[in-house]
């Protein structure tokens, strides 16, 4: 079994504050830009508005009622392992699937054993994914804002340098 530790440190529950996409070449955020959405809208349009309001969250039935969504990566690395990797869904049920960028176009991947899994929270308030191919990851007290719906993650990237992942809700 192989583990990922996205974030080893924890974020503060605050607003994902100042977000810029990354630069050309250093996440799938800039490299999917162009990447049409299953509502026909691409990644980068539905990136592109302002900052909204922080959302705090103290309880574990907040930061699950929070992260039931499906989330594209709009700014640093994406949080997945898998190179093709858009975004992700997280279901009510505690399914996972990611969101698969492709000859221009996004699509949701089937929940199997390569791009599917399953989701918890602990009480520390952090959200592990465990994929059917027995890897995981963990996503570490991601901070969460309003209008647009977003989340920021500290995470790692190509060159092993912390930085932040932003991802948008798209539904």
């Amino acid at each position: 079994m192989t583990k990922y530790i996205i974030a080893v440190i924890a974020a503060s529950a605050a607003a994902c504050t100042n977000v810029e996409p990354a630069p050309a070449g250093t996440g799938s955020a800039q490299n999917n830009a162009q990447q049409v959405l299953p509502d026909g809208s691409t990644i980068e349009a539905a990136c592109s508005p302002p900052e909204g309001a922080g959302h705090p969250y103290t309880t574990v039935a907040e930061l699950q009622q929070l992260i039931v969504g499906t989330w594209v990566v709009c700014a640093g690395p994406s949080l997945s392992t898998t190179a093709n990797s858009v975004g992700m869904r997280f279901d009510a049920t505690a399914a996972f699937t990611q969101l698969i960028g492709g000859d221009g176009f996004v699509t949701v991947a089937p929940n199997n054993f390569e791009y599917g899994g399953t989701w918890v929270t602990d009480p520390e308030l952090a959200i592990d994914v465990t994929l059917v191919s027995s890897d995981w990851v963990a996503i570490e007290t991601p901070a969460f804002e309003d209008g647009p719906r977003r989340f920021a993650q500290p995470s790692f990237d190509a060159d092993g340098n912390l930085t932040e992942s932003i991802y948008i809700a798209i539904d």
